[in-house]
């Protein structure tokens, strides 16, 4: 007597077999991102401060450059934004209040 044949074909077994790896592999990337980046993260805040709310004022090599132009170099990358922005007249403002 021959052996019993099953009864899935090979692609359906290639397909199962890819979405298993790639739960495997998400479960592996969560694992990764909560055991090593998260706590780097925590300890190692960005240098800006801009993450969460948070503002620094400019070091004093800076102290020669209005707040505006503080803003402008640390938040938007050089480029003026526009007048209107919320965020950027909401870190000048705080420029203005806190340094």
């Amino acid at each position: 007597m021959s052996s019993p044949q099953s009864a899935t074909s090979p692609l359906a077994r290639l397909a199962l077999f890819i979405v298993c790896l790639a739960i495997a592999a998400g479960m592996v990337a969560g694992l990764h991102y909560f055991v090593i980046d998260l706590p780097a993260t925590s300890l190692h805040p960005p240098a800006n401060g801009a993450v969460g709310g948070g503002f620094q004022c400019p070091p004093t090599g800076y102290s020669h450059f209005s707040c505006e132009d503080w803003v402008t170099d640390m938040f938007f990358g050089g480029v003026q934004p526009d007048p209107g922005n919320i965020m950027y007249g909401s870190y000048v403002n705080k420029c203005h209040q806190e340094c």
